[in-house]
């Protein structure tokens, strides 16, 4: 069910065929508008040379627009598991309880995910046998190319402004993702594609997700998010695809002792017209200056822009630090358990199953090869459905549901969200 709010609606630009008429998630658009938005940002963004779609939802996603919300049997190479095992916590017994299933669904999110696996003997033999772990499987990729976006917000990009706003009642979601080409200015974006064109692999990045990257660098997919999620003017730059990757491992046999987590930020080192710099900051960086000086210096916005912090015309280096302060964890992580080749590092297969093992499936954001938005939420309820088709489709699934059956029809194509003295 979709449909934008009524009180609104003149704010939003939409195509109901891009949208579902059933299904599990209802979705509508934010409670409010900043009048800030359709009266003095997005008509700058215009004129700054950026795009307004009719809506994102339609493939398109290098653009600008109002987000949307929801409202254990051994063979040869292949072990099987039958039946799990769990400490039941809960009572004062710590007894073992026992379940049994043809199919295992792992679906810990991208810290645990990896812990469980090597807990259960599927991982790197150098980290499990020294915990006393008998490996199972040797499956040395389990806990690597963890991600987390670095994101601007401590503190983010504000604008004081000689100018007063309505519509701030209630958070804001507006959002523009934009290619490398449209945030860095022609040198810089020359210099980067060199520097990425001359480099043939990483240390620690799989080459097909540097091959990925390069990829949607050069077609000109989104790799920087610019998000207004403020009832105020602040702005949070996200660098949407790092190549530097953390890891999740287990340090201990101790099924309750959390993992060792390391982000790896800011490893990837490149070389840009001369000069060594650390790739994932210089990037976000350079396209945080690049966008607020348009921004900045174009109308309407520069009519009303007293000040902005950090200053956008100050030399590059004096920019890069501040940014560098400021930013931070998006506590949005992905990887970790990444659906590739097993020989490009990979831990599931593209039906989720995990190498080595014939019914044990992960389903959750630690499969992600890369990350498609700042926000993982949408993709991962994908992750979910197609897992569930796949078990319906196994013999003695039982076949899809009709939940899971595309839409032949959409029945909110008229519908509106009406909302009334509501609190967040």
């Amino acid at each position: 069910m979709y449909g934008p709010p009524a009180n609104t609606s003149q704010d939003f630009m939409y195509d109901p065929v891009f949208h579902g008429g059933n299904g599990f998630i209802q979705s509508v658009f934010q409670r409010s508008v900043l009048s800030l938005f359709p009266q003095f940002l997005s008509p700058t963004l215009l004129n700054a040379g950026y795009r307004i779609p009719l809506d994102r939802n339609g493939g398109n996603a290098v653009l600008f627009w109002f987000g949307i919300s929801r409202d254990r049997k051994k063979t040869e190479s292949s072990r099987s598991t039958a039946g799990l095992s769990y400490v039941d916590k809960a009572s004062e017994s710590n007894s073992i309880s026992h379940v049994r299933g043809r199919q295992v669904i792992l679906s810990a999110g991208c810290i645990q995910s990896s812990q469980i696996l090597e807990l259960s003997g599927v991982g790197d033999p150098d980290i499990l046998v020294p915990l006393g772990i008998k490996p199972v499987v040797n499956l040395t990729n389990v806990g690597v190319g963890l991600r987390d976006p670095p994101m601007m917000n401590y503190w983010p990009i504000s604008f004081d402004l000689n100018a007063t706003f309505s519509g701030g009642e209630y958070i804001q979601n507006y959002i523009q993702l934009e290619s490398a080409r449209n945030m860095l200015s022609d040198e810089d974006y020359t210099a980067a594609s060199q520097w990425l064109n001359s480099t043939k692999s990483i240390p620690g990045l799989p080459n097909a997700q540097l091959s990925v990257f390069k990829e949607l660098w050069f077609a000109n997919e989104p790799l920087i998010e610019m998000a207004w999620q403020f009832q105020v003017a602040n702005v949070t730059p996200y660098n949407l695809v790092p190549l530097s990757q953390g890891t999740v491992h287990i340090n201990s046999s101790d099924p309750l002792a959390p993992p060792a987590i390391d982000p790896n930020y800011n490893r990837v080192m490149a070389t840009i017209n001369g000069e060594e710099v650390e790739w994932d900051m210089w990037f976000l960086a350079k396209a945080a200056q690049f966008w607020e000086t348009k921004v900045a210096t174009t109308a309407p916005m520069r009519y009303i822009i007293t000040s902005v912090n950090p200053p956008f015309d100050v030399p590059f280096e004096q920019y890069y630090s501040t940014v560098k302060k400021r930013t931070g964890t998006s506590e949005h992580l992905t990887g970790g358990n990444p659906m590739l080749a097993r020989e490009e590092g990979g831990v599931v297969d593209t039906n989720l199953l995990v190498y080595g093992t014939s019914n044990v499936r992960i389903v959750d954001g630690s499969v992600f090869p890369y990350q498609p938005s700042a926000h993982p939420m949408g993709l991962t309820y994908a992750i979910a459905m197609r897992a569930a088709q796949l078990l319906q489709e196994m013999p003695g699934g039982g076949g899809l549901t009709a939940s899971l059956q595309l839409p032949q029809s959409n029945v909110s194509a008229s519908a509106t969200a009406v909302f009334g003295d509501v609190i967040a």
